[in-house]
């Protein structure tokens, strides 16, 4: 089974193929949303002088994470990607040893 990232690396790719504008990906970036924890099977590709069948499927959250991806890259305004906070905490305590 693809890893995350190469999921992601084939939705990028599948995009840049096809063309997909921003707009597009918006619209599509919305929609996904919704359903984001169903799966999602991309099922072929054309482009000019060619194309191409085959099927892969895997998690639309996957898929969401290349949208998101893919409009950061095109959009500058969008901000970056939340990154997950560490909480790190140390207790000291004191007490009195007699000698």
């Amino acid at each position: 089974m693809a890893s995350r990232e190469d999921n992601i690396a084939t939705v990028c790719e599948f995009h840049r193929i096809e063309g997909t504008s921003l707009a597009q990906l918006r619209a599509l970036h919305h929609d996904l949303g919704a359903t984001a924890f169903k799966e999602v099977t991309l099922t072929g590709t054309s482009f000019e002088g060619g194309g191409g069948t085959g099927q892969i499927t895997f998690p639309a959250t996957d898929y969401l994470a290349a949208l998101q991806r893919m409009i950061r890259l095109l959009d500058p305004a969008v901000p970056p990607p939340l990154t997950p906070q560490v909480s790190v905490s140390a207790a000291f305590g004191h007490r009195m040893i007699q000698t």
